[in-house]
């Protein structure tokens, strides 16, 4: 299956921590990965399924704002909040194949995507990280958290 390689190529990117906390140029290095992964922004499977954390990234690109975009993609907001936060992730096939379906006709409709703009929107979500300590406790507490589920 052709997804198998795009997996591989973004696995390093995607893998990470939660993608609020990328810096500005992670961010716009991460969105063009993603461009080169997704084929322009055309196919979206195999990254959903790999970390569907990365719809937070789809929205910024697409400048909707939460409600409109988990209603565009065919998810209830709430639980696009979550999958956002990098507190949940989606793993019914069905409902990835709705969400990729809905994504290919969103960015379908995108004659150019803004990247400044996306960033701006990044932004308004983004986590700042300076300390490297506190990363590291963070990073401790969310696995302790992870491991009591």
């Amino acid at each position: 299956m052709e997804g198998t390689n795009k997996s591989n190529e973004c696995s390093i990117d995607l893998k990470t921590e939660d993608m609020r906390r990328l810096s500005k140029e992670d961010f716009l290095a991460l969105v063009e990965k993603l461009k080169e992964s997704t084929k322009n922004f055309a196919e979206f499977e195999q990254i959903i399924r790999e970390k569907s954390q990365v719809l937070l990234i789809f929205r910024c690109l697409t400048r909707m704002q939460r409600k409109e975009f988990a209603n565009a993609v065919g998810i209830h907001e709430e639980i696009l909040r979550q999958v956002e936060v990098d507190r949940r992730e989606i793993k019914k096939e069905n409902k990835i194949r709705e969400i990729t379906k809905n994504l290919k006709e969103i960015f379908s409709r995108i004659s150019e995507i803004n990247f400044e703009k996306a960033l701006e929107i990044f932004k308004e979500v983004a986590i700042p990280t300076e300390n490297e300590e506190v990363e590291k406790i963070r990073k401790e507490l969310k696995e302790m958290n992870l491991r009591k589920i």
